[in-house]
């Protein structure tokens, strides 16, 4: 076996113990859910069920979606996916019709009374996404390295390819699991709770991963959500 075949083999056993299957919660997601695609028309939301997995422990997380939108968002933008007190991604509308800023939000360490979320240590990252048209395809992920001794790190991807980046100590050793525990503090997708981020389009094979995952990993995870299959007929891989 080749060096090249034992990385590959490395990176998918990588990704195989660090996915975080999910589920959703039904009483709650008003979207369309279709063999692996979100359509959402604007008012919907995809509430996941609560999942302690799907928290911030020790710095290290990563989230990764093809998306497909069918217009632009509102002046106020739109969520793509959000964990809240935690992190957020979302678009929002820029001067030019044809490019958006992808925004991700990701709260810092903890205060002194234990609520994460210290505006100084609010670490935001942006990127500019051409949308000449609609619908306007693209792929999207970000990555989490905190370590508690050394320099952390956050990464925005667009289309595999790093978009915006931070280094620094803001994030190091972050810890979500112990300060939100009530069935409001739930991973959302393609809205906030208050129905007012409303995203038009679809979300297509969201993945997340309770470890860091590298460039390489990430350009795959892109390749397999450009190959899935998808029954809706608003789905755009």
């Amino acid at each position: 076996m080749t060096q090249g075949e034992l990385e590959d083999l490395y990176r998918a056993w990588r990704q195989q113990v660090g996915l975080v299957p999910h589920s959703y919660d039904l009483s709650r997601t008003t979207a369309s859910l279709n063999d692996g695609c979100i359509d959402l028309s604007g008012t919907d939301v995809a509430q996941l069920e609560p999942d302690p997995r799907l928290f911030i422990r020790g710095g290290d997380f990563a989230f990764q979606t093809h998306a497909s939108i069918d217009t632009s968002p509102a002046a106020g933008g739109a969520v793509l996916a959000a964990h809240p007190g935690s992190w957020s991604l979302k678009l929002l509308p820029t001067a030019s019709p044809d490019v958006l800023t992808v925004r991700l939000d990701i709260y810092g360490k903890s205060n002194a009374a234990g609520y994460p979320g210290v505006a100084g240590d609010l670490v935001r990252l942006n990127a500019g996404l051409a949308c000449s048209g609609y619908p306007c395809d693209f792929n999207i992920a970000f990555t989490l390295l905190g370590i508690s001794d050394a320099e952390s790190s956050a990464r925005l991807y667009l289309d595999g390819v790093p978009a915006d980046e931070y280094r620094g100590d803001k994030l190091d050793g972050i810890h979500f699991e112990e300060v939100y525990t009530n069935e409001t503090q739930v991973v959302q997708l393609g809205n906030n709770s208050a129905a007012s981020a409303g995203m038009t389009g679809t979300l297509i094979d969201p993945r997340f991963y309770n470890t860091y995952l590298s460039p390489s990993e990430i350009g795959g995870v892109r390749d397999a959500q450009l190959a899935a299959e998808c029954e809706a007929s608003s789905c755009h891989p």
